[in-house]
């Protein structure tokens, strides 16, 4: 069963005007010789464009040897750890808050 982890946006605060702009899907391989102590997962993080609105791909990868009993948030956080946000750095935080 995957896991996905969903970003929004909230406008000054106003729940109306909630947007996604941002996932993390996780999925177990379920390919580890060591299943179910340890497991191997896949990743796909997308991300909103700024200023066209498309979802894009920013990174996708496999984690190798997690422990499973660590639980989601460690796994979440293992991959956040690998992947390179400041690559995603928003350039106009008020672009996205003016839409």
């Amino acid at each position: 069963m995957p896991l996905k982890l969903t970003l929004e946006l909230i406008p000054y605060g106003d729940i109306s005007r909630t947007r996604v702009i941002g996932a993390l899907e996780i999925e177990n391989t379920g390919d580890h010789p060591h299943h179910p102590k340890l497991a191997n997962y896949k990743y796909l993080m997308t991300g909103l464009v700024i200023g066209s609105g498309e979802v894009d791909l920013w990174h996708e990868g496999i984690i190798r040897d997690v422990e499973r009993s660590r639980g989601y948030w460690a796994l979440i956080k293992e991959i956040l750890n690998v992947v390179d946000c400041e690559s995603q750095s928003i350039d106009n935080d008020h672009a996205l808050l003016r839409r």
